[in-house]
């Protein structure tokens, strides 16, 4: 018996060409990506201020 609904769920894959995952462009953006993880997902949530939308790119 299923007292609730299922809570959504937001998944973020990023991938990259194996020619260009080791390049130190793509080790900078996915610490990058990393390090504002919990910001970005806000984001896509919709739980942040259109101000601070701004600050996350």
């Amino acid at each position: 018996m299923r007292l609730s609904e299922p809570a959504p769920t937001l998944d973020v894959w990023l991938l990259s060409h194996s020619d260009t995952r080791s390049s130190a462009r793509m080790r900078v953006f996915r610490q990058f990506i990393g390090d504002r993880a919990s910001e970005i997902e806000a984001a896509l949530a919709g739980r942040l201020h259109a101000r601070e939308n701004t600050a996350v790119s």
